[in-house]
């Protein structure tokens, strides 16, 4: 729901529909395309382990956020969260090497991660390319001032594009993305 100028959850809507059988719930955090940085002061997790839904959370533009905004990984708000979860996350969105088909994903629940390794391996998904796992650890050990400035830089085109908007473009307004490159 939209409400105060921000994309918002309905928790009273959330927690009616996955009490009707929902067993999984996919969370994008910060989220593509309205760009909000979901805060850990959520109800989503309460509300996930009364009703026995597993929370995926997507947070591949978790390294992609403005500095006024503080991402916080869903696993990281409660053990019980993290023991509920599926966390993936990639170097791609932020450093720009999605073509090399990298991603982590994080699965504290020992029950829960052989489940997906299983499945992972009757697939035949179950191994990484090499130059995608190159890249990114030279991202992750190499990358925070390059991705610091590009945050920055990515601002400023936000800043710019709202401002041309605002002028010319009356009364479209632009709401502004915690987090993403998205506007």
């Amino acid at each position: 729901m939209f409400e105060n100028g921000q994309y918002a959850i309905d928790y009273d809507d959330f927690e009616r529909k996955v009490a009707d059988g929902v067993t999984m719930l996919i969370l994008c955090n910060p989220h593509n395309p309205v760009g909000r940085v979901w805060t850990k002061k959520n109800h989503l997790g309460e509300i996930c382990m009364r009703h026995h839904v597993l929370v995926i959370s997507d947070e591949a533009h978790g390294d992609f956020v403005y500095k006024e905004n503080k991402h916080t990984p869903f696993a990281r708000v409660s053990k019980e969260f993290s023991e509920n979860s599926i966390t993936c996350t990639a170097p791609s969105k932020p450093f720009n090497i999605a073509g090399l088909q990298m991603a982590n994903v994080i699965i504290p629940n020992d029950s829960i991660r052989k489940t997906f390794t299983h499945a992972l391996n009757t697939l035949y998904l179950g191994s990484s390319n090499t130059f995608g796992f190159l890249a990114a650890e030279t991202a992750y050990q190499y990358g925070e001032e390059w991705l610091d400035e590009l945050i920055d830089y990515i601002h400023g085109n936000l800043e710019y594009l709202t401002n041309f908007i605002d002028t010319e473009l009356s009364p479209i307004k632009v709401i502004h993305p915690e987090g993403t490159y998205l506007a």
